[in-house]
C-alpha cells in the first residue's frame, strides 16, 4: 500500500501535464493524491468483498449501482450498454471541461473468481499489502479511477475537453484461453477454455474446456 499515493500521483500528473512532456512534480497534486489513501482503501474493500466473476449478474449489478452513483457524484453523465454475451452493463461516464484534450480512463470490474470467493477470502491488509479476489485485477484499477476523479475535484481541474470513464463487465472472459474458478469447486481448480468457447460458467462448460491444477 506504500505505493498508492505514488500511483495516484502518477495518474494525476499524466492527466494534468502538458503534452508531450510531463511537468515537474507538483506539491498540490501529490497532496491531493495522498489525501485519497484511506478513502481509496475503503472503496477497494467494498469492491473486493462483492463477487463479480464474469457472468455473475447479481454481483455485477450491485457493483454497477455503486459505480454509477460514484460517477454521478463526481459530475459525470452516465449511460449504459448491455454486455449480452456474459451479462452486466458497460458504464460510460462523461464530463466536459474547459480545455481541448480528451482523457479516457478505462478498466473492467469483473474478475475471474467464482461465487463465494469473496466470502471465503474477504479483503484484508497484511504487511503493507492488500489481498482478496480481484484486488489487483482489476478492482484496484476501478478504485484508482474513482479516487483520481475525487482528486481532480479537490484540485478543481477541468482543463480537458472531455473526460470519459468506461467500466466494462466482461473483460475477464473476453481474452483468449480464459481461465476462471469453478463455482462450488476447490479453490485450486481452474478451467482453461479455447478462446472460441469462452465460458464464465465452468460447471456447464463444453467438453473442450478442461480443469487443471492451479499453479498459485
Amino acid at each position: 500500500m506504500r505505493t498508492l499515493a505514488s500511483s495516484l500521483a502518477f495518474t494525476l500528473f499524466a492527466a494534468l501535464a502538458p503534452v508531450p512532456a510531463l511537468s515537474a512534480p507538483d506539491k498540490a497534486v501529490l497532496a491531493a493524491a495522498e489525501a485519497q489513501n484511506g478513502p481509496y482503501r475503503e472503496t477497494l474493500k467494498g469492491l473486493v468483498d462483492v463477487d463479480t466473476g464474469t457472468g455473475d449478474v447479481p454481483g455485477l449489478s450491485k457493483v454497477e449501482a455503486v459505480l454509477t452513483a460514484r460517477l454521478e457524484a463526481s459530475g459525470l453523465t452516465v449511460s449504459t450498454r448491455t454486455a449480452p454475451a456474459f451479462g452486466g452493463n458497460t458504464l460510460i461516464g462523461t464530463r466536459s471541461g474547459k480545455g481541448t484534450r480528451k482523457i479516457l480512463l478505462l478498466v473492467h470490474y469483473d474478475t475471474v473468481f467464482g461465487t463465494g470467493d469473496a466470502a471465503r477470502r474477504p479483503y484484508t491488509e497484511r504487511d503493507g499489502r492488500a489481498y482478496g479476489p480481484g484486488v489487483a485485477d482489476a478492482k484496484g484499477g476501478v478504485a484508482m479511477i474513482l479516487h483520481v476523479l475525487n482528486a481532480l475535484e479537490t484540485l478543481r481541474f477541468d482543463g480537458y475537453g472531455t473526460l470519459t470513464v468506461v467500466f466494462n463487465p466482461d473483460r475477464s472472459a473476453a481474452r483468449a484461453g480464459h481461465v476462471t474458478r469453478s463455482p462450488g469447486s476447490p479453490a485450486s481448480r481452474t478451467w482453461s477454455c479455447p478462446s472460441s468457447l469462452r465460458s464464465p460458467r465452468p460447471a456447464s462448460t463444453p467438453s473442450r474446456c478442461q480443469p487443471r491444477a492451479s499453479t498459485t
